[in-house]
C-alpha cells in the first residue's frame, strides 16, 4: 500500500502544472519579435531575408526568459552577438572539414567552459552552439556569410528592444509575484508547525525574490524599490524567527496556544502574499489581522514568564 501512495505521490508530481509560472507577455513578446521580420521582409518582396533574422529574434527571444531586467538584456545581447559570430565563421569555415572540425572543438569547448557559469550563460552558450551546428552547413560568400550574420544580430537586437519598450507595462509584477512566492512559502511552514514539525524554513522562494529585488526595474521609482526591499527583508527576519519558533519548548498546558498562534501566523502571511498578487481586499485583511491578533494575546498571556518566548513572539508581531 505504501508502496503505490508513493508511485501516486511521484505521478502526481511529474504530471503538476503550476499556471502560475506562465508568462503570457513573454510568450507575446517573442512572438511579436518573430513575427516582425518575417512580415517586413515579404511587405519589401524578399520572404527569403526575413529567415535569419527571424532566427536571431527566435533565438534572442527565448533566451530573454533568463535573469530579470538589466541581466535580461545583458543575456539576450550576449546570446545575439555569440549567434552572430558563430554563423558568421560557421559559414566561413563550411567548405573546409579540417577548418570546421576545428573550429567545433572550439566552440565545443567554449561550450563546456561557459555553461559552468550558471543557468542564464549556459542557455546562452548552448543557442549559441545551437546557431553554430546550423549555419555551418550552409556554404556561403563571404558576403553572404556577413549579411546573414547581421542579420541575425539585428533579429536578436530586436527582441532586447522590445524587452526594454515591455519595461513600463510590467508594473512591477516580477517583483510582486517572485515576492508573493515567499510570502507563502513561509506562510505553508507556520501552518505546518501545528503538527510539531521541525523541519527548516524553506529558503528557496527567497532565495529568487533575492535575485529579482537586487535587479529591479530600470524604470521604477525609488520609492518602490525601497518599499520591496524593505518587503524582502521582512521576509527574511520572518524566516528565522518562525525557525526559532519552532523549536520553542513548549509545555502541554501550552502546546494549544502555540499550535494557534503558527496557525494565524501562517493565515496572516497567505494574506500578504495575497495582497502582493492583488488578491485580496482591505475588508478581508483586516479580519485576518484581528484574528491574528487574538493569538498573539493568548500566547502572551501564556508564556508572559518566558522573556525569550515573548520577544521572539513580539518580533514576529
Amino acid at each position: 500500500m505504501k508502496l503505490v501512495q508513493s508511485a501516486r505521490s511521484i505521478l502526481r508530481s511529474i504530471v503538476a502544472f503550476d499556471r502560475s509560472t506562465l508568462e503570457y507577455g513573454f510568450a507575446l513578446r517573442c512572438t511579436v519579435g518573430v513575427a516582425i521580420p518575417l512580415i517586413a521582409a515579404c511587405a519589401f518582396g524578399h520572404p527569403r531575408a526575413g529567415f535569419a533574422p527571424a532566427v536571431g529574434a527566435l533565438i534572442g527571444g527565448f533566451t530573454s526568459l533568463q535573469g530579470i531586467y538589466r541581466s535580461r538584456v545583458i543575456v539576450v545581447f550576449g546570446v545575439t552577438l555569440g549567434i552572430a559570430i558563430s554563423s558568421f565563421l560557421g559559414a566561413l569555415a563550411a567548405p573546409s572539414l579540417p577548418a570546421l572540425i576545428l573550429l567545433t572543438l572550439v566552440v565545443g569547448y567554449a561550450y563546456g567552459t561557459i555553461a559552468q557559469f550558471g543557468m542564464p550563460a549556459g542557455v546562452a552558450a548552448l543557442n549559441t552552439t545551437v546557431a553554430f551546428v546550423i549555419f555551418s552547413s550552409l556554404p556561403l560568400t563571404p558576403q553572404q556569410d556577413l549579411d546573414q550574420s547581421s542579420l541575425l544580430f539585428l533579429g536578436g537586437m530586436l527582441q532586447a528592444v522590445l524587452l526594454m519598450l515591455a519595461w513600463p507595462l510590467d508594473r512591477s509584477a516580477i517583483e510582486r509575484r517572485g515576492l508573493a512566492k515567499a510570502y507563502r512559502d513561509l506562510a505553508g511552514y507556520a501552518a505546518s508547525l501545528t503538527t510539531l514539525a521541525t523541519h527548516a524554513p524553506p529558503i528557496a522562494a527567497l532565495a529568487t525574490a533575492r535575485q529579482i529585488v537586487a535587479d529591479q526595474q530600470p524604470l521604477a521609482r525609488s520609492r518602490d524599490v525601497a518599499r520591496y526591499k524593505r518587503i524582502l527583508a521582512d521576509a527574511e527576519a520572518l524566516r528565522h524567527r518562525l525557525g526559532a519558533l519552532a523549536i520553542l519548548d513548549s509545555a502541554d498546558s501550552t502546546s494549544t496556544v502555540v499550535a494557534d498562534l503558527a496557525r494565524a501566523t501562517g493565515e496572516q502571511l497567505f494574506a500578504l502574499a495575497a495582497t502582493l498578487d492583488g488578491r485580496v481586499t482591505k475588508a478581508h485583511l483586516e479580519e485576518v489581522r484581528t484574528r491574528t491578533r487574538v493569538a498573539f494575546v493568548a500566547f502572551e498571556h501564556a508564556f508572559e514568564d518566558d522573556a525569550f518566548a515573548l520577544a521572539l513572539v513580539r518580533d514576529i508581531a
